[in-house]
Protein backbone atom coordinates (compact mmCIF):
# COMPACT_ATOMS: atom_id res chain seq x y z
CA UNK A 1 0.00 0.00 0.00
CA UNK A 2 1.34 3.83 -0.93
CA UNK A 3 1.00 6.36 1.43
CA UNK A 4 0.66 9.49 -0.61
CA UNK A 5 2.00 12.42 1.32
CA UNK A 6 0.02 15.03 2.73
CA UNK A 7 0.83 18.39 0.35
CA UNK A 8 1.99 21.73 2.27
CA UNK A 9 -0.50 24.33 2.87
CA UNK A 10 0.66 27.63 2.15
CA UNK A 11 -1.04 30.72 3.37
CA UNK A 12 -0.82 33.47 0.15
CA UNK A 13 -2.60 37.01 1.44
CA UNK A 14 -3.57 40.14 -0.59
CA UNK A 15 -5.11 42.94 0.22
CA UNK A 16 -7.71 43.89 -2.40
CA UNK A 17 -8.76 41.68 -5.49
CA UNK A 18 -7.11 43.67 -7.86
CA UNK A 19 -3.98 42.60 -6.76
CA UNK A 20 -4.78 38.67 -6.94
CA UNK A 21 -6.82 38.98 -10.02
CA UNK A 22 -3.01 37.57 -12.04
CA UNK A 23 -2.73 35.41 -9.60
CA UNK A 24 -6.16 33.30 -9.70
CA UNK A 25 -5.03 30.80 -12.77
CA UNK A 26 -2.58 29.04 -10.47
CA UNK A 27 -4.47 29.32 -7.44
CA UNK A 28 -6.63 27.06 -9.69
CA UNK A 29 -3.62 25.03 -10.68
CA UNK A 30 -2.55 24.42 -7.00
CA UNK A 31 -4.96 22.51 -4.88
CA UNK A 32 -2.40 23.27 -1.81
CA UNK A 33 -3.06 26.84 -1.76
CA UNK A 34 -5.26 28.99 1.04
CA UNK A 35 -5.47 32.46 -0.47
CA UNK A 36 -6.93 35.67 1.05
CA UNK A 37 -7.98 39.23 0.76
CA UNK A 38 -7.81 40.95 3.79
CA UNK A 39 -8.68 44.73 2.81
CA UNK A 40 -6.24 47.26 3.27
CA UNK A 41 -4.40 48.35 6.60
CA UNK A 42 -2.17 46.43 8.94
CA UNK A 43 -5.42 45.47 11.39
CA UNK A 44 -7.49 43.60 8.25
CA UNK A 45 -3.96 41.99 7.38
CA UNK A 46 -3.15 40.70 10.95
CA UNK A 47 -6.94 39.14 10.79
CA UNK A 48 -6.17 37.87 7.58
CA UNK A 49 -3.26 36.01 8.71
CA UNK A 50 -5.16 34.28 11.82
CA UNK A 51 -7.99 32.96 9.22
CA UNK A 52 -5.49 31.84 6.86
CA UNK A 53 -3.51 29.68 10.03
CA UNK A 54 -6.21 28.43 11.59
CA UNK A 55 -7.39 27.10 8.03
CA UNK A 56 -4.14 25.03 8.02
CA UNK A 57 -1.36 27.72 6.08
CA UNK A 58 1.94 26.09 7.12
CA UNK A 59 3.72 29.26 5.35
CA UNK A 60 2.82 32.15 4.78
CA UNK A 61 3.49 34.82 1.60
CA UNK A 62 2.09 38.21 2.41
CA UNK A 63 1.81 39.89 -0.97
CA UNK A 64 0.49 42.71 -2.87
CA UNK A 65 1.05 46.37 -3.57
CA UNK A 66 3.60 48.89 -2.06
CA UNK A 67 5.05 52.39 -3.04
CA UNK A 68 8.77 52.92 -3.45
CA UNK A 69 10.85 55.04 -1.00
CA UNK A 70 14.22 55.24 -3.41
CA UNK A 71 15.23 55.42 -6.92
CA UNK A 72 16.03 51.67 -7.61
CA UNK A 73 12.92 50.53 -6.20
CA UNK A 74 10.50 51.79 -9.54
CA UNK A 75 7.31 50.75 -10.86
CA UNK A 76 6.99 47.35 -11.98
CA UNK A 77 9.58 46.46 -8.92
CA UNK A 78 9.16 43.56 -6.95
CA UNK A 79 10.64 44.12 -3.49
CA UNK A 80 11.43 40.95 -1.05
CA UNK A 81 11.07 42.32 2.31
CA UNK A 82 14.44 41.35 4.90
CA UNK A 83 13.04 42.78 7.27
CA UNK A 84 9.25 44.51 8.38
CA UNK A 85 9.70 47.94 10.41
CA UNK A 86 6.76 49.26 12.31
CA UNK A 87 6.21 52.81 10.49
CA UNK A 88 4.21 53.90 12.75
CA UNK A 89 6.16 53.06 15.98
CA UNK A 90 8.22 55.50 17.82
CA UNK A 91 10.82 53.25 18.68
CA UNK A 92 12.50 50.17 16.87
CA UNK A 93 9.95 47.15 15.88
CA UNK A 94 11.49 44.85 13.66
CA UNK A 95 10.11 41.46 12.08
CA UNK A 96 12.69 39.21 9.61
CA UNK A 97 11.57 36.35 7.64
CA UNK A 98 12.69 32.53 8.26
CA UNK A 99 16.36 32.52 6.73
CA UNK A 100 15.23 29.00 4.95
CA UNK A 101 12.26 30.54 3.06
CA UNK A 102 13.88 34.17 2.40
CA UNK A 103 16.88 31.98 0.83
CA UNK A 104 13.94 30.00 -1.50
CA UNK A 105 12.55 33.35 -2.39
CA UNK A 106 15.47 34.83 -3.65
CA UNK A 107 16.04 32.29 -5.87
CA UNK A 108 13.09 31.83 -7.80
CA UNK A 109 11.91 35.57 -9.64
CA UNK A 110 11.92 34.86 -13.65
CA UNK A 111 13.88 36.92 -15.97
CA UNK A 112 11.10 39.51 -16.50
CA UNK A 113 10.93 40.63 -12.96
CA UNK A 114 13.11 42.72 -11.36
CA UNK A 115 13.63 41.45 -7.44
CA UNK A 116 15.19 44.56 -4.89
CA UNK A 117 15.87 42.82 -1.44
CA UNK A 118 15.39 44.93 1.63
CA UNK A 119 13.27 46.81 4.42
CA UNK A 120 10.05 47.79 3.97
CA UNK A 121 7.85 49.28 5.97
CA UNK A 122 4.32 49.38 7.55
CA UNK A 123 2.89 52.38 7.76
CA UNK A 124 -0.87 53.51 8.49
CA UNK A 125 -1.66 56.13 5.23
CA UNK A 126 -1.16 56.49 1.94
CA UNK A 127 1.84 58.48 1.27
CA UNK A 128 0.50 61.22 -1.21
CA UNK A 129 3.79 62.56 -2.70
CA UNK A 130 7.68 62.91 -3.08
CA UNK A 131 7.62 65.59 -0.12
CA UNK A 132 5.56 62.39 2.35
CA UNK A 133 8.01 59.76 1.32
CA UNK A 134 11.21 62.19 2.06
CA UNK A 135 9.59 63.31 5.15
CA UNK A 136 8.61 59.29 6.42
CA UNK A 137 12.44 57.84 5.41
CA UNK A 138 14.08 61.23 7.27
CA UNK A 139 11.67 59.99 10.38
CA UNK A 140 12.80 56.64 10.34
CA UNK A 141 16.41 57.26 9.75
CA UNK A 142 16.13 58.48 13.67
CA UNK A 143 14.37 55.22 14.77
CA UNK A 144 15.84 52.17 12.44
CA UNK A 145 19.69 51.93 11.50
CA UNK A 146 18.66 50.71 7.71
CA UNK A 147 16.55 52.89 5.85
CA UNK A 148 13.18 50.97 4.22
CA UNK A 149 13.42 50.82 0.70
CA UNK A 150 9.37 50.45 0.05
CA UNK A 151 5.93 50.63 2.15
CA UNK A 152 3.06 49.03 2.44
CA UNK A 153 0.26 49.00 4.67
CA UNK A 154 -0.47 45.47 5.76
CA UNK A 155 2.86 43.78 5.91
CA UNK A 156 3.97 44.57 9.83
CA UNK A 157 0.47 43.23 10.89
CA UNK A 158 0.68 39.94 9.25
CA UNK A 159 4.10 39.11 9.91
CA UNK A 160 3.37 39.65 13.68
CA UNK A 161 0.84 37.34 13.63
CA UNK A 162 2.91 34.76 11.80
CA UNK A 163 5.60 35.25 14.42
CA UNK A 164 3.35 34.29 17.37
CA UNK A 165 2.35 31.51 15.91
CA UNK A 166 5.53 30.51 14.43
CA UNK A 167 5.03 29.94 11.14
CA UNK A 168 7.42 30.95 8.27
CA UNK A 169 6.65 33.68 6.25
CA UNK A 170 7.70 35.99 3.72
CA UNK A 171 6.66 39.25 2.51
CA UNK A 172 6.86 40.66 -1.38
CA UNK A 173 5.56 43.52 -2.61
CA UNK A 174 4.64 44.68 -6.14
CA UNK A 175 5.50 48.98 -6.24
CA UNK A 176 3.17 50.80 -8.43
CA UNK A 177 4.50 54.06 -7.34
CA UNK A 178 8.42 55.44 -7.37
CA UNK A 179 9.82 57.66 -4.54
CA UNK A 180 9.16 60.86 -6.80
CA UNK A 181 5.52 59.89 -7.84
CA UNK A 182 2.77 61.25 -6.43
CA UNK A 183 -0.67 60.37 -6.31
CA UNK A 184 -3.24 61.87 -8.42
CA UNK A 185 -5.57 62.29 -5.66
CA UNK A 186 -6.12 61.16 -2.16
CA UNK A 187 -6.62 58.07 -1.62
CA UNK A 188 -6.55 58.15 2.26
CA UNK A 189 -10.43 60.00 1.67
CA UNK A 190 -11.54 58.30 -1.67
CA UNK A 191 -11.35 54.33 0.16
CA UNK A 192 -13.52 52.28 2.37
CA UNK A 193 -12.55 50.58 5.39
CA UNK A 194 -10.98 47.70 2.97
CA UNK A 195 -9.56 49.83 1.20
CA UNK A 196 -11.35 49.64 -1.85
CA UNK A 197 -12.32 52.89 -4.05
CA UNK A 198 -15.46 54.26 -3.36
CA UNK A 199 -17.10 55.25 -7.32
CA UNK A 200 -19.06 58.53 -6.68
CA UNK A 201 -16.18 60.17 -4.00
CA UNK A 202 -13.21 58.92 -6.85
CA UNK A 203 -15.69 60.66 -9.61
CA UNK A 204 -16.44 63.63 -7.91
CA UNK A 205 -12.66 64.15 -7.26
CA UNK A 206 -11.88 63.38 -10.92
CA UNK A 207 -14.55 66.21 -12.03
CA UNK A 208 -13.26 68.57 -9.51
CA UNK A 209 -10.02 68.11 -10.90
CA UNK A 210 -9.72 66.92 -14.58
CA UNK A 211 -6.52 67.62 -15.04
CA UNK A 212 -5.55 64.39 -13.20
CA UNK A 213 -6.73 61.99 -14.47
CA UNK A 214 -4.27 60.79 -17.40
CA UNK A 215 -2.48 60.58 -13.69
CA UNK A 216 -5.08 57.94 -12.38
CA UNK A 217 -4.95 56.46 -15.57
CA UNK A 218 -1.47 55.63 -15.51
CA UNK A 219 -1.23 54.48 -12.08
CA UNK A 220 -3.85 51.90 -13.10
CA UNK A 221 -1.91 50.48 -15.84
CA UNK A 222 1.31 50.43 -13.51
CA UNK A 223 -0.99 48.87 -10.80
CA UNK A 224 -1.53 46.26 -13.68
CA UNK A 225 1.79 45.29 -14.62
CA UNK A 226 2.74 45.43 -11.12
CA UNK A 227 0.31 42.56 -10.09
CA UNK A 228 1.31 40.74 -13.13
CA UNK A 229 4.64 40.61 -12.24
CA UNK A 230 3.66 39.17 -9.01
CA UNK A 231 1.61 36.62 -10.01
CA UNK A 232 4.86 35.59 -12.16
CA UNK A 233 6.98 35.32 -9.17
CA UNK A 234 4.13 33.27 -6.84
CA UNK A 235 3.96 31.21 -10.06
CA UNK A 236 7.87 29.77 -9.32
CA UNK A 237 7.81 30.43 -5.63
CA UNK A 238 4.26 28.44 -4.44
CA UNK A 239 6.00 25.79 -6.68
CA UNK A 240 9.20 24.79 -5.02
CA UNK A 241 7.49 25.40 -1.68
CA UNK A 242 6.35 21.55 -1.65
CA UNK A 243 8.52 20.46 1.03
CA UNK A 244 8.64 21.33 5.08
CA UNK A 245 11.89 23.67 6.32
CA UNK A 246 14.04 21.96 7.97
Amino acid sequence: MICERAQLRIGVLFALPQERKPFRPIEAAQQNLIVHCSGAGRENAARGAQQLLAQGAQYLIVCGFGGGLVEEVMPGTLLLADQVLDGAASSPQVYKPNVELFWQAQQVAPPQVCLQIGPLATVNRVLLNSAEKSAFLQKLSAIYPEKPLGIDMESFGAAQVAAAHNCPWIVVRAITDGHRDSMPFDFNVLTDTQGRIRPFPLLLAVLKQPQNLPELLLLGKRAANAAKMLALYLQNLVAVLQEPLP
